[in-house]
């Protein structure tokens, strides 16, 4: 699926622009060459805007995200918050996407690639995890509201009494607080 479909962006890129721009694509994040970028004087938002109009064309293609929407986009849109949260200006790629509800991220169309999951969508079926606590005078109970990753040091902080890092960002998981 994305080994065929980059070879096809980069030919795209190359008739509009005259040089192959894209480095690389590596889970879901499209990397481009800067420094030929600057020697053939364009700007780099006009190939990120480009590519992206390309991929959203892609059968299984969500949503595609550039470093421009990631820096200063929307903040209602949910899924451009969800791709920014993982966004690293220095690690990122230049344009992000994200695949449909059931599309995994494979290089080849096989038998094997068909079968499991990749934990990397951004779907409740992949990201809904179970959090079990026990011990500490943790009252038995069920939360029915949405945990995040850093919920779960800001809840360990209180209950271990240590100091909250002034970096936290989590908050503690109240009910679990609750004695």
């Amino acid at each position: 699926f994305l080994t065929e479909k980059m070879e096809a962006l980069k030919n795209s890129v190359k008739s509009k622009f005259g040089t192959d721009l894209v480095l690389e694509q590596e889970n879901l994040n499209i990397y481009l060459n800067q420094t030929r970028i600057d020697s053939i004087g364009i700007q780099k938002v006009e190939v990120e805007n480009f590519i992206a109009q390309e991929v959203i064309k892609w059968d299984g293609v969500k949503r595609v995200f550039t470093t421009e929407q990631l820096q200063n986009g929307n903040a209602d849109d949910e899924w451009l918050n969800m791709i920014r949260r993982g966004y690293h200006h220095k690690e990122s790629g230049d344009v992000l996407f994200m695949l449909e509800p059931g599309y995994l991220p494979k290089s080849i169309d096989s038998e094997k690639a068909r079968k499991g999951t990749s934990h990397g969508s951004a779907f409740n079926y992949d990201t809904h995890v179970p959090l079990l606590w026990y011990g500490g005078n943790i009252k038995k109970q069920e939360v029915h509201h949405p945990i995040v990753i850093p919920d779960i040091s800001a809840t360990l902080v209180h209950l271990l009494r240590l100091q909250r890092p002034g970096a936290m960002t989590g908050e503690p998981i109240l009910e679990l607080l609750n004695r």
